[in-house]
């Protein structure tokens, strides 16, 4: 039998300081091993579709211990949704470009510009929280970070091809990530939960709908009619066709 104490959420995205709880657990939407993540977006051509049955399955895993009264329930309550609902439209949007941004550039653009937010955030943190700027040390850390994403871009022939156009999923990635680790904060200072695991449920459970919808809008969903077409076309000997098919969906939909 779990102990309550020997129980502790996934962190699979870490996307916020270590020292919040709720922020700690509000990007545990994937149970997934994170080296196997950031392919999702090319094995499954809808990333949208891939990020909610990530939601879904951490949603059931939290009712479901909390139907055998292993973690203590947290019921949705407007109170607490209320806050929560501007922070899942940044969730859901964080999420959703990152994957489009990994479809449209290769893994290492995207830690480029996943590793410059604290930068933003710590810049953010002081303008609207009132909070202090990082120590000396601690923003030259920052800066050396911010030196080498620089070098990196003056060196990667997609940007010299395409300039700014071919960062545009990751740009939208990183402007909506660090509103959501500024805004994150904020909320965690009014909102309380009774374990550990009631941000990870508001999160994922109010992040289903509006994930779907994104994912429709975009035309994430044509995919599956070119994949079944595809495999269909192939027929029993024709998997090479299907397997076309099936890459142009990839071109497509990413």
């Amino acid at each position: 039998m779990l102990k309550k104490r020997d129980l502790h959420p996934p962190r699979a995205h870490q996307h916020h300081n270590a020292s919040s709880p709720s922020l700690r657990t509000a990007h545990d939407f994937s149970f997934l091993p994170p080296s196997l993540r950031p392919f999702l977006p090319l094995t499954v051509p809808v990333p949208s579709f891939v990020t909610v049955v990530q939601l879904l399955f951490a949603v059931g895993i939290i009712l479901f211990m909390q139907r055998l009264q292993i973690v203590p329930p947290d019921p949705l309550e407007s109170s607490k949704v209320k806050p929560y609902l501007v922070y899942t439209v940044a969730f859901v949007l964080g999420v959703y470009c990152n994957m489009r941004a990994l479809s449209h550039s290769n893994v290492e653009t995207v830690i480029i510009f996943r590793s410059c937010t604290p930068l933003a955030v710590a810049l953010c943190d002081s303008i609207f929280l009132g909070r202090e700027l990082p120590s000396r040390r601690s923003c030259l850390a920052l800066l050396t970070i911010a030196a080498g994403a620089y070098g990196y871009v003056q060196t990667d022939s997609q940007f010299k091809m395409d300039g700014l156009a071919a960062y545009s999923w990751a740009i939208l990635y990183f402007v909506t990530i660090c509103f959501e680790m500024t805004y994150g904060k904020k909320i965690t200072s009014g909102v309380r939960f009774n374990s550990m695991w009631g941000p990870t449920f508001y999160t994922n459970f109010l992040s289903v709908t509006p994930m779907f919808c994104l994912g429709y809008v975009m035309g994430d969903f044509q995919d599956f009619s070119l994949m079944e077409g595809g495999s269909g076309a192939g027929g029993g000997g024709g998997g090479g066709g299907g397997g076309g098919r099936l890459g142009c969906g990839r071109r497509r939909g990413l």
